[in-house]
């Protein structure tokens, strides 16, 4: 009877130790899975770095360009009421010089007028 436990004992101590060689297996594997995890873990955190510097970078330039678009929009609306002010000033000026040319032709008008007159005036003095 003692044989028969003693043999159940090693029985039991052998299924024990294969079960132990088991479990050893089996935590080495999810080390070696937990390492290859930590490791993925870290190259996405140095992704999302590089995205967030990269995200920096772009906002950095979006707000240049803003800058730069708000200059030239305000550039270009400087010139454009420069424009206005050229054309209200040559519009004045061509007015005041159409006016002056309605009075030159009418003093031409009224001196050539005048001038023909008295050329009339002597031909029919020079006639008699």
């Amino acid at each position: 009877k003692m044989m028969a436990q003693h043999k159940q004992f090693e029985d039991d101590i052998l299924e024990l130790a294969s079960q132990n060689e088991k479990t050893n297996a089996k935590i080495k594997m999810l080390a070696q899975e937990k390492n290859v995890a930590v490791g993925r873990i870290r190259e996405l955190e140095r992704e999302r770095e590089i995205a967030t510097s990269e995200i920096g970078k772009i906002s950095i330039q979006k707000k240049v360009l803003e800058c730069e678009m708000e200059k030239t929009t305000s550039q270009m609306e400087e010139r454009l009421q420069q424009k206005e002010e050229d054309v209200s000033v040559l519009t004045e000026k061509r007015n005041e010089l159409e006016k002056e040319k309605e009075e030159l032709g009418k003093k031409y008008g009224e001196s050539w007028r005048s001038r023909q007159l008295v050329l009339a005036s002597i031909k029919k003095l020079q006639s008699q």
